[in-house]
């Protein structure tokens, strides 16, 4: 291969790597792998190294706006090892199967290729704790049919087999092998060839029966609504509205930097590190003024959400439901439990009303949002920030959490639940939470609609899981969700412009084919989504295409209006369906990762007899 040749693929493989991380296009991202496996076969080492240096440079300029100073180190680190484990090990894998005496290139590539970028990918994401943020088969949702018949099965790493096995392919017919290598090869690629072709068909016809509106067993659908929240107030003028970037202000470095464990007791404030930014124990101050100004706005804000939700509840919706960190609350050291008790004890909402620091609480959410639910029959699940203070000292901040809250026809709270996994780098502050995702079980009268007795259908309980934002990138915990099986997943979300509505789809899409129930993304700032078990898209409300209306003054004095809260409505499946991934995973990667280094093994200690090249 020449030179220059060699050059334009090692820029294409960075190309591939921007596409990637920043559009998630599939076909754009299959030319990173192409790119490097291609120069693995027939390539200099010079070359390889520069796809590598190419694929850094390419993951760490997409990556990079995620991160704010001191993140620059940690950022080009964790593009360093992501690269290192997702392409150049696979590459290493695939060029140590050339025969000895560079005869030609054993067709046993075709095995190792693919099993290394599935295993590798694996073992990058645990080592990064990163979910599969960057993974090659986040990009082939669009591949609608061919994700149908792969993901059920052995879900997303299944995808990044099929694309690395497209991309060794290519790259081994284009290093000319020998007539009698292609000869042994070509009925093994014809059957894997029929075998896609019967898994597509299989799942198609599946798909048609299950979501046929000729059963008559199928129960009614559930309506949801979403209210979204125009973040971008947060980041304007955020001295005065978001305690994320505002109210905690980093301390001095700690002499040891370690990853804390969940909920830790201290205050958190991000540190580089090679994990990626996460959550760290370490001091925080924050300042009254500060707060004095969060809490007036929260205030208002406040208003104008519960605004929002009663014209959703107009709709007929029986589960409304906030986007993500929607709201901004604080509450006092050692009042967790009174705060947890108060909406069900007039006594204790006294006392709570007394001890709780003034403005916005979490008391005062959550008591608003137990009588809304109460009163307007519906189930309610508010997203909202926690911040717990210090009762010795009010200026200390000892906990930072996002968490959700989900209140029933009743009243009553069902769940409360802290987010498991904060976004690397941009939500380092965040402490992380230590419980599974939640599944509430709602009675039918609380989820059938409007004027439908329950006992038309009896012993038709519903089964709502719930996660937030990030969470769903981490195929292990919706996988221990999957094993619940609910019938529909709620995650409150928050995108932005870059993202949308790309990362409703790749996430929804992803976690509902490979766990089989309905996934609904309620998305501040990005695309609000709805997916069935099967992938399709129900619904979709693009929030950079809906027509706002104008809302609050982002500051005093300021002409800067945010948008005011809006909804969108959509009627959710009520069924799921059966998968085998949830109850397999992660054996298939552990496989990979095997079979890759035993068949390399193999290969490099034994290699077969040199052949000449074809003609």
């Amino acid at each position: 291969m020449k030179a220059g040749v060699q050059l334009l693929l090692a820029l294409g493989a960075g190309l591939g790597a921007v596409f990637n991380f920043a559009y998630a296009n599939g076909s754009l991202t299959f030319l990173a792998i192409l790119a490097t496996v291609s120069i693995a076969l027939m390539g200099s080492w010079w070359a390889l190294l520069a796809t590598f240096f190419s694929l850094t440079v390419g993951t760490t300029i997409t990556v990079m706006p995620f991160g704010r100073m001191p993140f620059g180190l940690s950022v080009v680190l964790y593009a360093f090892t992501f690269d290192l484990v997702s392409y150049f090990i696979p590459a290493l894998l695939a060029k140590a199967c050339r025969r000895r005496g560079k005869t030609g290139i054993h067709p046993i590539v075709l095995i190792v290729f693919p099993c290394a970028v599935v295993g590798f990918s694996h073992v990058g994401s645990a080592l990064l704790d990163l979910g599969q943020c960057g993974n090659l088969g986040l990009t082939a949702f669009r591949f609608r049919m061919l994700s149908q018949a792969v993901m059920p099965l052995v879900g997303m790493a299944g995808m990044t087999w099929v694309m690395s096995f497209a991309a060794v392919v290519i790259a081994w017919f284009a290093s000319r092998p020998s007539t009698q290598d292609r000869k042994r090869v070509l009925p093994y690629l014809l059957a894997a060839v029929i075998l896609l072709a019967v898994l597509i068909g299989t799942s198609e016809v599946i798909e048609m029966r299950e979501t046929s509106g000729a059963r008559e067993d199928r129960r009614p659908t559930f309506r949801v609504a979403s209210v979204l929240f125009d973040t971008r107030y947060h980041f304007k003028e955020a001295r005065h509205v978001h305690a994320l970037e505002a109210l905690i202000k980093p301390g001095p470095l700690p002499a040891v930097q370690r990853l804390a464990p969940a909920n830790p007791a201290g205050a958190g404030r991000p540190l580089p590190n090679l994990f990626g930014g996460r959550y760290v124990p370490g001091p925080t101050n924050i300042s009254w003024s500060d707060v004095d100004h969060s809490q007036y706005y929260a205030q208002d804000r406040l208003d104008e959400a519960f605004e929002a939700t009663r014209a959703a509840a107009a709709t007929g919706a029986r589960l409304i439901v906030w986007s993500e960190a929607a709201a901004d609350t604080f509450e006092m050291e050692g009042d967790e439990d009174l705060i947890a008790a108060a909406w069900n004890d007039p006594a204790h909402a006294l006392a709570a009303s007394k001890r709780a620091p003034t403005l916005i609480t979490k008391y005062l959410l959550f008591r608003r949002a137990s009588e809304f639910a109460r009163t307007s029959r519906i189930n309610l699940l508010v997203g909202f920030t926690d911040i717990l203070v210090s009762r010795a000292d009010p200026t200390v901040v000892l906990n930072f959490t996002n968490k959700v809250a989900l209140f029933d026809t009743r009243g009553m709270l069902r769940l409360e639940y802290a987010k498991r996994h904060p976004v690397p780098f941009l939500e380092a502050v965040i402490a992380p939470g230590s419980t599974p995702f939640p599944v509430v079980t709602l009675p039918a009268a609380d989820w059938l609609p409007a004027g439908i007795e329950p006992a038309t259908y009896p012993d038709s309980d519903l089964r709502v899981g719930i996660c937030i934002c990030y969470d769903a990138m981490y195929p292990g915990d919706t996988a221990a969700l999957g094993r619940q099986r609910p019938d529909v997943v709620i995650s409150a979300s928050w995108d932005w412009r870059a993202l949308s509505p790309t990362n409703s789809k790749q996430v929804g899409i992803r976690a509902a084919l490979e766990n089989g129930f309905t996934m609904t993304r309620a998305t501040a700032f990005g695309g609000v989504a709805t997916f069935n078990p099967f992938g399709e898209q129900l619904a979709m409300t693009e929030y950079f295409s809906y027509p706002h209306r104008p809302g609050l003054p982002i500051s005093p004095g300021s002409k800067t209006l945010a948008n005011a809260p809006f909804f969108t409505v959509a009627d959710l499946p009520t069924f799921a369906v059966p998968r085998l991934f949830p109850f397999i995973y992660p054996a298939f990667e552990i496989i990979c990762l095997a079979v890759s280094l035993l068949t390399t093994g193999l290969v490099f200690w034994n290699p077969a007899t040199p052949v000449k090249r074809a003609p």
